[in-house]
């Protein structure tokens, strides 16, 4: 009996790929956060527990939304929930969702406020 080697196809390695680069993106965003706690602190005049707090709920929060994207995309498919999430983060970036609606974000209202 001879044993035949079987190949992975390219496509199991491309999507091999990818969830290792989330893998490794998600852990420098927390790293990131991580360091940056000491400066934080001292820039806010704050004591490194209160930050630390903040940091804790940022990680929190980032973790809950894994969950609610793996409802999304069951419910909507991955395709429709990736070229939403590009178009919104596009529209922030450019500034088309502005007005100060209930949908505006944080930079929407600091910049109003800067504006003023």
């Amino acid at each position: 009996m001879t044993a035949t080697a079987v190949r992975p196809d390219a496509a199991l390695w491309r999507l091999g790929g990818v969830l290792i680069m989330g893998a490794v993106l998600s852990i420098l965003d927390a790293t990131i956060v991580t360091v940056g706690i000491g400066s934080i602190a001292r820039d806010l005049d704050s004591p490194l527990t209160t930050v630390q707090w903040v940091a804790s709920a940022y990680l929190l929060a980032a973790s809950a939304v894994i969950p609610l994207s793996g409802w999304l995309t069951d419910r909507f498919g991955g395709r429709a929930v990736w070229l939403w999430r590009r178009a919104d983060a596009a529209g922030r970036a450019s500034g088309l969702r502005g007005g100060g609606g209930p949908r505006a974000g944080p930079d929407d209202r600091v910049r109003a406020a800067l504006e003023t």
